[in-house]
């Protein structure tokens, strides 16, 4: 019963750093944006994939 109980906690801790991650993406992806559209497409282009990398190493 105290193993379940500490699987919930941890998991539930992850989903919400989860959430976390995926949310503070979403808004540098916006920032980005924005900053994209207004000083060209160049820093654009470099800059998702560097978000996109660091997505999957936040998840993985």
């Amino acid at each position: 019963m105290y193993n379940e109980g500490m699987f919930d906690a941890s998991s539930g801790m992850m989903t919400g750093l989860i959430v976390f991650l995926v949310a503070l993406a979403v808004f540098f992806i916006v920032l980005f944006y924005k900053w994209g559209y207004s000083c060209g497409m160049n820093s654009k282009s470099i800059v998702l994939p560097l978000i996109v990398t660091f997505l999957l190493g936040g998840i993985l």
